[in-house]
């Protein structure tokens, strides 16, 4: 797992505005993001490799969010995007209501 910004202030604010208020325009800015840090890193990558939600939170949503940016990141880095390699087998529980790095982490893992 990686992750190029603190989950506050204003990466906080544009990922709650596209997850919630589905302002998909923000998804390129926030790959790019993404994108140059990888890039400035040096980090060695032939693919992204996406870790699907469980379906139970599938239904739930309209869509999900991480997807769009990994697909846009894919793009931007001119990389494959691999899906269907990683699949959830426990729902867990909302991201939004962890309240520390912790237990983000145990719920992401």
């Amino acid at each position: 797992m990686y992750a190029p910004f603190w989950f506050e202030g204003p990466v906080l604010l544009a990922v709650h505005l596209l997850r919630y208020q589905n302002m998909w325009a923000l998804a390129p800015t926030l790959a790019g993001f993404i994108a140059s840090h990888i890039r400035l890193a040096s980090m060695p990558m032939e693919a992204i490799v996406l870790a699907s939600l469980h379906r139970s939170w599938i239904r739930h949503r309209d869509y999900n969010q991480a997807e769009l940016l990994v697909y846009v990141l894919g793009q931007d880095m001119g990389m494959s995007v691999i899906s269907g390699w990683l699949e959830r087998d426990l729902p867990g529980y909302s991201q939004a209501r962890a309240t520390s790095r912790e237990e983000r982490w145990h719920n992401a893992t």
